[in-house]
């Protein structure tokens, strides 16, 4: 059997248990991206003392998050149109989503943003991490994507921020130096 149906039917069967969760899965797939965001503003603009640093961190992660979202993502759409499981099997969605299911959005948007959650501060990156992949599960629970598609989201969104991590200035290597050794 197909490892993408078998994951999807195992989280989708979450949603028979108890109306409560089925809302922690709507606000784990909907609403928890705003947090996380404001978690992110938080730790470059609240944390970080240099203002070059938070700019320079502002500014990259808009870059990976554009490539990863609205660049990379709408490309692959584009020429690979995959529906969205409960436009597959006619069911209701406990989550409204209108376009292709490959790759998540959500993932490559947030996932871009993993590394520099990272490079902030190590244990908000975990954290970070943490919360991103249960928003993954919590889409795909919710029925508005395929596991592969969150994992298609991820790639997406890490390889945006090598790639703008890799043609960003020299000043990456400081910042990195620092966190890092």
């Amino acid at each position: 059997m197909n490892p993408d149906l078998i994951i999807f039917n195992l989280l989708r069967s979450l949603t028979e248990f108890h109306f409560a969760v089925n809302w922690l899965i709507v606000f784990l797939a909907e609403y928890l991206g705003y947090i996380l965001v404001a978690a992110l503003f938080y730790f470059i603009f609240a944390v970080k003392k240099d203002w070059r640093e938070r700019w320079y961190y502002f500014a990259a992660g808009l870059l990976s998050v554009f490539l990863a979202r609205w660049i990379v993502t709408d490309v692959i759409r584009f020429f690979y149109y995959r529906p969205r499981p409960f436009l597959a099997f006619d069911f209701a969605p406990l989550i409204e989503s209108a376009s292709a299911s490959f790759p998540s959005g959500h993932a490559a948007f947030f996932f871009a943003l993993v590394p520099f959650a990272f490079l902030l501060d190590k244990k908000f990156g975990y954290w970070f991490t943490g919360a991103v992949v249960l928003m993954g599960f919590a889409r795909v629970a919710a029925g508005v994507h395929w596991p592969s598609d969150i994992i298609g989201g991820a790639a997406t969104g890490l390889l945006s921020f090598a790639a703008v991590w890799f043609i960003l200035p020299k000043f990456k290597e400081s910042v990195a130096q620092e966190k890092f050794v």
